[in-house]
């Protein structure tokens, strides 16, 4: 049965990058837990071109395995976005989740937003 709920949020200043990370579960009688991301959402929209690549990791900012990338090309005064809801993504046991820009773009202004829950190694929903 799936356990606590949990969200993360960010918005980075114009030309810095979004980073928002969960961390792994490490209270007593989930050792073998993992944190399950349900709903994604990632943006970014600014006044200069550029091209913005939003990742989710498997592990810590900067340096968990990538499991999952969008790239955006801007042009000027646009942006893009991402939204992913009812999806089943999962860090390894013991690792954080990580949604977040590589880097930022001039001008532009990226947010990430992640709502997710925690659940026992190997579980699955019932199709019933």
């Amino acid at each position: 049965m799936p356990g606590r709920p949990w969200q993360i949020t960010n918005t980075s200043s114009a030309g810095g990058a979004a980073t928002a990370s969960e961390a792994a579960p490490i209270s007593a009688g989930v050792s073998e837990s993992q944190l399950r991301l349900r709903s994604l959402q990632v943006s970014v929209a600014g006044t200069s071109a550029g091209t913005a690549e939003a990742v989710i990791r498997d592990g810590g900012s900067g340096s968990g395995t990538i499991i999952w990338a969008a790239n955006f090309a801007m042009v000027a005064n646009g942006g893009g976005h991402v939204e992913a809801d009812n999806i089943d993504i999962r860090a390894s046991v013991g690792n954080a989740l990580t949604i977040e820009f590589t880097s930022g773009v001039t001008s532009a202004t990226e947010s990430v937003n992640a709502q997710g829950d925690i659940v026992p190694k190997g579980y699955q929903e019932d199709e019933n």
